[in-house]
């Protein structure tokens, strides 16, 4: 049994209810394990590799005012600015066919090149 890193929500790939879900670390591998009352229980890898998952989760501190001489043009997301970021749209593949009624990324619309 894996060790878990982290509590989350995800939905069930099939009725797309929102369900309580975990990472969970085996080895050099992430996954993300759910169980669906209904449905079952479904886990998919999330991370390979040997960088560490949380360098890429953003959870980094925030810039204090005047801590950093390139703002505001190449400071990333300060306290100095007005604006921040609202959502990211990662494609990975195109072979999704879930078809969510709340996709903007209009997934399943073409092949992956191998």
């Amino acid at each position: 049994m894996g060790e878990i890193i982290r509590h989350t929500y995800s939905v069930c790939p099939v009725c797309l209810k929102r369900i309580p879900a975990m990472h969970r670390v085996y080895g050099k591998e992430i996954y993300l394990e759910k169980t669906c009352t209904k449905h079952g229980d479904f886990s998919s890898i999330i991370w390979r590799g040997l960088r560490d998952i949380n360098t890429w989760r953003g959870d980094l501190p925030a810039i204090a005012e005047g801590e950093n001489e390139n703002c505001p043009h190449a400071c990333g997301l300060c306290s100095e600015h007005q604006q921040d970021t609202c959502c990211v749209l990662l494609e990975v593949t195109k072979a999704c066919n879930l078809h969510c009624s709340f996709c903007f990324a209009e997934g399943g619309k073409g092949e992956d090149i191998p």
